[in-house]
């Protein structure tokens, strides 16, 4: 009965292995490494939208207190308080939005 022989290769293909082992160990860092910054940024202007986004609902909840008060002071008013109420919430609709886009490309 014959011996097993274990596969011993040569030093050059050693040499190729190692180098094609360091490759990929580099290339995988790298890619960590870019995949890591990217959610870092994305995750800052996630922040950054909504920070607009909740100091827009503050103002709106505001405005929405004033127009209710001034309107208990002067009935009368409540139509033309209404309609500028309407258009302010949706100028601030509107930041919040430009806001977002300008974000989400800087």
């Amino acid at each position: 009965m014959s011996e097993i022989q274990f596969y011993r290769p040569s030093a050059g293909v050693q040499r190729r292995v190692q180098r094609e082992l360091t490759t990929i160990t580099t290339s995988t860092g790298l890619t960590t490494a870019r995949l890591d910054a990217r959610t870092e940024i994305e995750t800052v202007r996630a922040s950054g939208v909504a920070a607009v986004g909740q100091r827009a609902m503050q103002e709106v909840a505001l405005l929405t207190k004033l127009e209710r008060d001034l309107a208990e002071t002067v009935p009368a008013a409540v139509a033309r308080l209404t309609m500028i109420g309407d258009l302010t919430a949706i100028a601030l609709g509107d930041v919040v939005l430009t806001a977002a886009r300008r974000i989400g490309r800087a």
